[in-house]
């Protein structure tokens, strides 16, 4: 029997037949196309063969073993990429219960609610990491409408706290007490209290916020059967003196404690069995005679804050401790014995000093004031020293002008810091100059946010007249030790002194390279968020 013969057309014919349903536009066969392309068919056997092709030259040859190497090393890369990289959905529950916990540590993102609704094993998961579990409030009838608020879980009812603690698997707690403007033995809040102290969750309890008008409305027994072993941090305001006793009592973990529109008594409290303790915050009242025994007594505070504050004490503050000091809005009427204080932030508070009894701070390493008044200190190791809103008249009762600043607080010695920084402030330039005469040892300067220069500041930093001319060598300017120098004109608002401040600040800086003191840094920027250029 003889076969009939098959040519390419017949080929052609059949592989329609084979595959009728083919459909060349979907990427699978684009593809398959793609690859056959330069491949041709022997008329007796379906098996494709390389079509012929011309030899290449020796370039073309090293072309193609060139690429064929990359594609090798590509191909390696991908499939160790693939050994080293998991698929989310491969990772054990426990690294999922850790993700979930680094995640909940976000105070406003970190809500561990939706992580129940992506998928029964993230709920499994996510329902045995206890610590996002943690954060607990326990509010009035009218501050929360909702039982999720910043990633606190909102518990109006005894058996949503009791569900909350069972959920948090006996970890520590995040518990926070809002209490009401008008609260009566039937509001939610003392019930929930009632429920903490019957579980005796109070032992768990590592961070406490307590707040609201009517806490002081409590009776005085509501907190005197709670212990707080674990208790770090402390953030109380306006809360009745039994909760306060309590912690001074039975919190010897205590690291952070803040105190708000507190009365005279609570502040009456030796925390010298507090050890941990490291930071003081208190903010709103009188200090004075008595009251000043809670900053005293610990015996390892590093950091204290004074918020709306006056402090009155006939005798000297000793704090021998004590590192950074912060005042908002305080005033100072005592004498300060800080040996080891390194920070000093002031912002709208004065501290009350002669020159007779100058303030003594040998460690000192940084001083920042804002708005604020500060005379007769001395301050040998001082590094840095930022100076904001100062004002142009003297008579300004709480704050010093820069000539004052010149006279009673550099000019004698007893400042020399390395770096100045100066913001929202406008000042004479001669003042300005006098200022940086009386700082030899400056090494960096950094001028912004509204702080207008004239021609002769830049002449004096040059240590010559603007423009140099030819013949001229620059002689000894102002800051010779100046090492960096930066210059931001955010917030000039005289149009004349942005074009001042555009055109001599550079050739200032070339002045000096030209002579004997250069500068090795000089940066300026014309708008705030705009990416600062070298003047060098």
């Amino acid at each position: 029997m003889n076969r009939p013969r098959r040519t390419t057309a017949n080929y052609i014919e059949t592989s329609k037949q084979a595959e009728p349903n083919r459909d060349d536009t979907t990427p699978q066969n684009k593809e398959i196309i793609r690859r056959r392309k330069g491949t041709t068919f022997h008329l007796r056997s379906r098996n494709p063969v390389a079509a012929p092709t011309r030899v290449p030259s020796s370039s073309g040859v090293a072309r193609s073993q060139e690429s064929l190497q990359d594609e090798n090393n590509g191909q390696q890369q991908e499939q160790s990429a693939q050994q080293v990289f998991t698929k989310f959905h491969d990772f054990p529950d426990e690294i999922l219960t850790i993700i979930f916990e680094f995640y909940s540590e976000d105070r406003y993102h970190g809500d561990p609610w939706p992580l129940m609704h992506v998928c029964r094993r993230w709920r499994r998961a996510a329902t045995y990491a206890r610590r996002i579990w943690s954060r607990i409030i326990l509010p009035d009838t009218t501050s929360h409408s909702s039982r999720r608020y910043c990633g606190y879980e909102v518990c109006h009812t005894s058996n949503q706290l009791q569900n909350a603690l069972a959920r948090a698997a006996g970890g520590p707690l995040e518990v926070r007490f809002e209490f009401g403007r008008s609260e009566t033995p039937d509001t939610p809040s003392r019930k929930l209290i009632n429920v903490l102290r019957d579980a005796k969750a109070y032992c768990r309890i590592h961070t406490l916020s307590v707040m609201g008008n009517s806490a002081q409305k409590l009776p005085s027994t509501t907190f005197d059967e709670f212990v707080f072993p674990e208790l770090e941090n402390a953030y109380l305001t306006d809360v009745p003196p039994n909760l306060i006793e309590r912690i001074q009592k039975t919190a010897f973990r205590l690291h952070l404690l803040e105190l708000s529109f507190y009365h005279m008594g609570d502040l009456n409290r030796d925390l010298s069995a507090q050890k941990c303790l490291r930071n003081l915050r208190i903010s709103g009242g009188v200090l004075s005679g008595c009251g000043l025994k809670i900053m005293c007594s610990p015996p390892g505070l590093v950091a204290l804050s004074l918020t709306a504050c006056r402090v009155i004490l006939n005798k000297t503050l000793s704090i021998p401790t004590l590192q950074k000091l912060t005042l908002s809005c305080t005033t100072l009427e005592s004498d300060l014995k800080l040996p080891q204080l390194q920070t000093l932030n002031m912002s709208y508070s004065t501290i009350l000093t002669t020159e007779k009894t100058p303030l003594s701070l040998p460690c000192l390493a940084t001083l920042e004031i804002y708005g604020s008044k500060l005379l007769y200190v001395f301050a040998p190791s001082l590094h840095t020293l930022s100076i904001s809103k100062i004002p142009k008249a003297q008579s300004y009762d709480t704050v010093a002008p820069l000539d004052i600043f010149t006279e009673q607080l550099i000019k004698p010695g007893r400042l020399s810091p390395r770096k100045l920084r100066l913001r929202y402030s406008v000042v004479d330039s001669k003042l300005l100059i006098r200022f940086l005469n009386e700082l030899p040892l400056l090494e960096e300067i950094d001028f912004g946010d509204n702080v207008p220069l004239s021609k002769g500041f830049f002449e004096a930093l040059a240590g010559c007249p603007l423009p140099l001319k030819a013949h001229l060598e620059p002689g000894k300017p102002t800051c010779p030790a100046l090492k960096s120098f930066k210059l931001s004109l955010h917030g000039i608002r005289n149009d004349a002194s942005e074009k001042i401040m555009m055109k001599w600040p550079h050739l200032a800086v070339q002045a000096r390279a030209k002579g004997q003191y250069p500068i090795e840094e000089a940066l300026i920027q014309e708008k705030h968020g705009v990416q600062w250029v070298s003047m060098l």
